[in-house]
């Protein structure tokens, strides 16, 4: 990774494609621990809009 004169920072398209999938695999994660929550907690999530 390496910032460019604008303090940009550049990624080649290996380092995109590996930061996108690390962020699908924390939503799936998430996802799937949401799932395993009992009813209350999940009654509580979706009231703070956390889905």
């Amino acid at each position: 990774m390496e910032e460019n004169a604008h303090g940009v920072v550049v990624r080649s398209p290996e380092q995109a494609r590996s930061l996108m999938s690390s962020i699908q695999s924390g939503w799936r994660r998430g996802r799937v621990a949401d799932r395993d929550l009992p009813e209350s907690g999940r009654e509580h999530h979706e009231h703070e809009g956390i889905r």
